[in-house]
């Protein structure tokens, strides 16, 4: 349901011409700036945030997103329940777009994506299925490798490296160059983290791929 939705919107976009697809973006994509100092009338500002989670930059942007969401999501939805998921899918998503808002609250960059809530079905992952094992694909020009890694490895070095990332560059300088909004990710990935330790959601370990 969320891979169609984001397809759909992603198909929107790319049937707009560019001064629709500028407004559409300026009009449903969270601007910080915009967002903090009243620009946008309530509740247009509040509805970017979740509008946001379901725009994307560009064909990449949507299928690394919709690969993370497959890899990821498919076990949390099964531990949570379809209509619990699809409820703390947003939650992650706007608490991510307000932690990016509040480490830039100045800037006038649009911001988009769901990376945000889908870092928060990694954390929520991360504390459900620690030990269990992931597979990945890694490939070497054209030649596909399979390989597989324990999801507290995996999603221990994804935390750390975004964390690390934000010290590198200032945020306006990182989205202006087309770059990560990593605040967003390291809010989500929080969100999810904290729910799920908080509501004891432990379950067995299991291989996904």
């Amino acid at each position: 349901m969320l891979t169609i939705a984001n397809i759909a919107v992603f198909i929107h976009e790319m049937r707009l011409g560019d001064a629709q697809l500028l407004d559409f973006v300026n009009k449903y994509a969270v601007v910080p700036g915009s967002f903090m100092s009243g620009e946008v009338p309530f509740p247009g500002k509040f509805i970017s945030l979740f509008t946001s989670m379901f725009m994307h930059a560009d064909i990449l942007h949507l299928a690394g997103n919709m690969w993370f969401l497959w890899i990821f999501g498919d076990a949390v939805e099964g531990a949570l329940g379809r209509f619990r998921f699809l409820f703390l899918y947003v939650v992650f998503g706007i608490t991510a777009s307000l932690i990016h808002i509040l480490s830039a609250p100045a800037l006038a960059i649009p911001t988009l994506g769901a990376s945000g809530a889908l870092s928060g079905v990694m954390g929520a992952f991360l504390v459900m299925f620690p030990l269990s094992r992931v597979r990945m694909l890694f490939l070497l020009i054209i030649y596909p490798i399979f390989f597989e890694i324990h999801a507290i490895i995996l999603l221990g070095l994804w935390i750390a490296w975004q964390i690390s990332s934000v010290w590198h560059a200032p945020v306006s300088e990182t989205l202006a160059s087309g770059g990560i909004a990593w605040w967003a990710h390291i809010g989500g990935f929080a969100a999810g983290f904290l729910t799920a330790l908080f509501s004891g959601k432990k379950n067995k370990v299991k291989k996904r791929k």
